[in-house]
């Protein structure tokens, strides 16, 4: 058994990954970067409180702790990271040192310093693969042949988008183009696409091109079917065997109670089901 890292964010992810390497016999010493991260942790888990901006101090103590495996979950944005704490002098350095500024390359930047410092980060789905599904309708509501038609443009623009590494999701009706994602993230990006659409719109997240697995992997959750229903939003797609689906089962339950049609899809799907 191990001693793991987990620098947590905002959202469920952390403590999933917190809750699932305990039930393993692992201990989890895991840092709440950002205020609001993974509130109940598990009982025999070490916690220190420190902003994501205080970098040197979160090495110091993954290395006083003996840890040599580490985890990346939860949201962090760069809202949370500017409105967070001050940043120290070796998180500044890092950041300096980039030759692009955008996000994974951000993140790529801390992870490499953490493996200079012989602590090796892990792939999310190492704890969470459970959380996905393979190709295919999740719901009993299936899509009209029309938005199976959007289902397929929604994939082609935002995997245009997350090649940029701008955002993740795209929302379309009618193959008109609604929102994209950017910094403002996947639940304002579905609310005012599915605002636009006034009912029926497709909404469609997917992975990066070349989606790495420590950081950033796409999710979604009950805040995203919440966004749907209150703004008219009639379809989720999720790129297939690689989007965690928080709860995974009564995610779809949920999905049917609310009249969402839920797909996993994979290109080609569309053409199996007309």
């Amino acid at each position: 058994m191990e001693r793991l890292g987990l620098i947590a964010g905002p959202g469920e992810l952390p403590g999933i990954i917190a809750a699932r390497a305990s039930e393993l016999g692992n201990t989890v010493v895991v840092i709440r970067a950002i205020q609001g991260s993974i509130p109940n942790p598990p009982p025999t888990s070490t916690v220190y409180d420190i902003f994501v901006g205080e970098w040197d101090r979160i090495v110091k103590a993954f290395k006083d702790e003996g840890v040599t495996r580490a985890y990346m979950a939860g949201k962090f944005s760069r809202e949370q990271l500017y409105g967070g704490g001050a940043f120290d002098a070796r998180f500044q350095s890092l950041v300096a040192s980039l030759r692009e500024r955008n996000d994974d390359s951000l993140v790529q930047r801390f992870i490499e310093d953490l493996e200079d410092e012989g602590i090796t980060v892990g792939t999310q789905l190492e704890y969470l693969d459970h959380l996905c599904f393979g190709p295919g309708v999740l719901t009993r509501q299936e899509p009209t042949p029309s938005q199976w038609r959007d289902i397929a443009r929604g994939y082609e623009l935002a995997k245009g988008i997350a090649g940029l590494d701008a955002g993740q999701t795209a929302v379309v009706k009618e193959g008109g183009v609604l929102a994209l994602e950017a910094i403002d993230g996947t639940d304002r990006t579905i609310r005012r696409g599915c605002e636009l659409g006034h009912g029926g719109a497709v909404v469609v997240k997917v992975a990066k091109p070349n989606q790495d697995l420590r950081f950033d992997v796409p999710t979604v959750g009950r805040e995203t079917l919440a966004s749907m229903a209150q703004t008219g939003g009639a379809v989720l797609a999720i790129e297939s065997d690689i989007t965690l689906v928080v709860e995974g089962r009564h995610f779809v339950a949920l999905a049917e109670e609310l009249g969402i049609a839920v797909v996993s899809y994979a290109p080609g799907l569309e053409a199996r089901n007309p």
